[in-house]
């Protein structure tokens, strides 16, 4: 049992005397001398009780620590040994008995004594107690612990041990009855020597078959752990505690090209340079360089604790990572590439999101801007039509849900702008402008809003007012903010504004429908004069809508050109009396509403423009009747046809190629046409009327000025132009009377124009009275209802059938 227990470590070598061959010979035979010589020296009985009792508790615990064990592979007959454990139980029991107490007692704590001394042993640092000195002294590489005559060997032992207990029987019992005066003693000695070790030799018999059970299983599991690490793809490393190589596989002749044989026996630190001391030092994981002969490899070993704690053997794995490890580190690279490519992309990501950002945010605020800019006008930097149209509206809406809520609106528009812009240039007129924007904000209250509606043009809203009263006091403000004069750079500028005022109503549902009526009632200030308010009450709309229902009428009109007609009022020698032409005067004939009195249509047709047509209409139709006339009425003197021009006509382009298209369309004679044009239009428009009428009269076309005296007249002008004729308002011949009113205003007309070689024509003479004033003063024309009124095309063809045109007018 020693010798067993010794060969598997786990009792020092020094109590079973383990030899280098393993054989249990020599310690039997010490064992035996031992015996003898302690039987000769000491009390026999003592030495047998302690005997007897040691060898029965090994027994014993061999037994119960087999049955306690049962179920493992390489347990055989476990209930066998409880029995053999409960016989001995009884043979300890009954030698107790029959002992002294006290050698019973030795023999129960020897072994205990023995185990602890293993123990403490184990723990001195002298060199012969530790089983490595025995091992590396006596044992070769080539040692196998289970050698193939184990078993038999274990029969020898178990027969020499059978017979060896027979002959000490013998020979004790000789000797104690020479020596014993009891030979009851002597003979219960020999067979208690006898009975143990005849119970030694049944436990030896027993434990054989164990014995080689146990052996079968170790070489079973040796095997399969041999062919396991040859299948193992990785170099496996069986190491003792001193770092020496034991065991390996196959795979390491392929590692560390290098056979088996010669790896065992080595230092693994030796060969693996990161190793140093013993295993128990060694890092559990490592990775190092292998020199071989092909080169460098890398490797990675991996140490396990050890799993026997008596036997200290390590387990170390060995792998070639040096593929891997080229791998990792192209991998490496690659990541590093990588990680440069998306730090490069980052960048370029968050470059590029910055950009965008701004780009947003320049966007934005372009966006911002853009709608500003919708919203507000560009010069004055006031909300524009659309903006003002917005709140409105909404000022609208809140008088649906609140009917005490009020609001008013202002539209301006500034006098005579179109004078400064003509003389000081757009860019000071964007000045003035901006200037007047900035008063108007210095004269709102919180809340109310002025905006530019259009070139010249205002609007206010003023909120939250009590009555119209408010609205009228900020045109009161409007009006002495800009009363004072605009410097204008080197230039002092005075402007004023005509104001039409609209107060909200429950029935505006839109909000042009409010600026509609503001305007109707800023139209109306202008028409009062200018420079003044309006409040807009329901007569303007009616006078607003006929307006625009008299445009619409017009428009028709100029389109079929069916209702147009012209009648002919006679002009009258007032030396002669004869009549020498006529003036052409259109009238406009509607179907519903009868005859309009052209003072109605024809200040409409000035503002919109249709004049141009009409004029053109009137030129062509005057011009052909009369020449229809010249064709059929022959005389000695050809009569004349006088037609008004228009202001509108003079500045067009083409005028001079319309007129003399005409004559040659129509064929009468230029020096017929007497083209009629007012004072006001040849001081607005002196160089381009001076180069038209120019153009005109080298035609041969004869130019008059009507309504001398009632406009604006520049006489230092009056010289330079190609006028013949100067024709004197009717308001001045009507206040002709018995008092003589206006006779030196005329006086003065007629005197003027006779020292500029012009001749006079005096309009609207009706009494007897006036054509004698005018004759005194040597007034060289006249037309009028005292000699005849306005006649149709066909009255005028029985007079000049008749033959009346020599007739004189003169006497009634």
């Amino acid at each position: 049992m020693l010798y067993q227990l010794a060969l598997d470590r786990q009792i020092s070598p020094i109590f079973a005397l383990v030899s280098r061959q393993g054989v249990l010979g020599p310690a039997i035979l010490v064992t035996f001398l031992l015996s003898l010589l302690c039987l000769n020296l000491g009390n026999v009985s003592q030495l047998v009780t302690v005997a007897g009792t040691c060898y029965l508790m090994s027994i014993m615990g061999l037994h119960l620590g087999l049955w306690l064990c049962r179920g493992k592979p390489y347990v055989l007959w476990p209930w066998c040994s409880l029995g053999f454990f409960l016989v001995e139980a009884v043979v300890l029991i009954v030698g107790g008995l029959a002992w002294n107490w006290r050698d019973f007692l030795v023999g129960l704590l020897l072994p205990i004594i023995l185990m602890s001394a293993d123990v403490a042993l184990r723990r001195l640092r002298f060199a012969p107690l530790q089983p490595n000195w025995w091992t590396q002294r006596y044992y070769n590489t080539n040692y196998s612990r289970n050698n193939p005559d184990f078993v038999v060997l274990q029969v020898i032992v178990l027969v020499s041990l059978i017979c060896t207990t027979a002959t000490i029987s013998w020979v004790i019992r000789d000797f104690l009855d020479r020596h014993s005066a009891n030979p009851q003693n002597s003979l219960l000695a020999i067979l208690l020597v006898t009975l143990s070790f005849t119970g030694v030799a049944i436990a030896c018999w027993t434990t054989l078959p164990q014995i080689i059970a146990i052996d079968e299983a170790r070489k079973q599991a040796r095997n399969l752990f041999i062919t396991t690490l040859d299948t193992v793809p990785d170099t496996v490393l069986v190491l003792d505690e001193n770092g020496t190589i034991s065991q390996t596989n196959a795979a390491a002749e392929e590692l560390f090209q290098t056979s088996v044989q010669e790896l065992l026996g080595q230092n693994l630190s030796q060969i693996l340079i990161c190793y140093r001391g013993k295993p128990e030092q060694w890092s559990i994981r490592s990775e190092q360089s292998l020199k071989v002969k092909q080169g460098l490899r890398i490797v990675e070993s991996t140490i396990s604790q050890p799993f026997n704690s008596q036997l200290r053997e390590y387990i170390v794995i060995v792998r070639d990572i040096t593929k891997r490890k080229l791998a990792e580190e192209e991998l490496g690279q690659y990541r590093y590439q990588l990680e440069q490519l998306v730090l490069e992309r980052t960048i370029e990501l968050i470059r590029v999101n910055q950009q965008l950002q701004q780009d947003i945010i320049k966007r934005q605020e372009a966006q911002e801007q853009l709608l500003h800019n919708s919203l507000h006008d560009g010069l004055t930097g006031l909300p524009n039509q659309r903006l003002f149209m917005e709140r409105v509206q909404q000022a609208i809406e809140h008088t649906k849900q609140q009917n005490n809520y009020l609001f008013a609106v202002v539209f301006l528009d500034l006098d005579r702008f179109k004078v400064v812009n003509d003389s000081l240039g757009h860019l000071l007129g964007n000045q003035l402008l901006i200037a007047i924007s900035h008063r108007l904000k210095s004269i709102l209250r919180t809340g109310d809003i002025v905006a530019r509606f259009g070139g010249d043009e205002f609007t206010i809203l003023i909120e939250e007012i009590e009555d119209i009263n408010t609205a009228i006091q900020v045109a009161e403000r409007i009006k002495k903010v800009l009363a004072s004069p605009f410097q204008l750079n080197e230039h002092r500028v005075f402007t004023n504004v005509s104001i039409g005022i609209a107060l909200s109503k429950p029935d505006y549902e839109q909000a042009a429908q409010i600026l509609r009526d503001a305007d109707v009632a800023m139209y109306c200030a202008k028409a009062l004069g200018k420079a003044r308010y309006e409040v807009f009450d329901s007569k303007m709309h009616e006078g607003a809508a006929l307006l625009l229902e008299l445009e619409t009428a017009l428009r028709h009109a100029l389109l079929k050109q069916e209702e147009f007609r012209l009648d002919y009022q006679p002009i009258i020698s007032l030396t002669t009396g004869k009549i020498i032409g006529f003036e052409a005067l259109i009238r406009w004939y509607h179907p519903e509403r009868g005859l309009i009195s052209p003072q109605d249509f024809i200040p409409l047709a000035e503002e919109t423009g249709m004049i141009v047509s009409i004029g053109q209409w009137v030129l062509y139709e005057a011009c052909q009747q009369m020449h229809t006339w010249h064709q059929k009425f022959p005389t000695s003197r050809p009569l004349t046809i006088s037609v008004n021009f228009s202001g509108k006509q003079i500045t067009q382009p083409d005028v001079f190629q319309e007129v003399k298209h005409i004559l040659q369309q129509t064929g009468l004679e230029p020096s017929c046409l007497k083209l009629e044009i007012t004072e006001t239009l040849l001081m607005d428009n002196f160089e381009l009327a001076t180069t038209v009428l120019s153009q005109l009269t080298a035609l041969n076309v004869e130019l008059h000025m009507d309504d001398f005296g009632t406009g604006y007249s520049s006489l230092s002008y009056l010289h330079r132009l190609p006028i013949k004729t100067i024709k004197i308002d009717r308001s001045f011949v009507t206040s002709i009377g018995s008092r003589g009113e206006n006779l030196e205003i005329i006086r003065a007309i007629v005197t003027l124009a006779h020292n500029l070689n012009m001749s006079v024509t005096a309009e609207g003479i009706e009494t007897v009275e006036q054509l004698a004033q005018l004759k005194a003063l040597q007034c060289d024309y006249g037309q009028g209802y005292f000699f005849l009124p306005p006649m149709g095309g066909a009255e005028v063809e029985i007079l000049l059938a008749a033959n009346l045109c020599g007739k004189n007018f003169l006497k009634r």
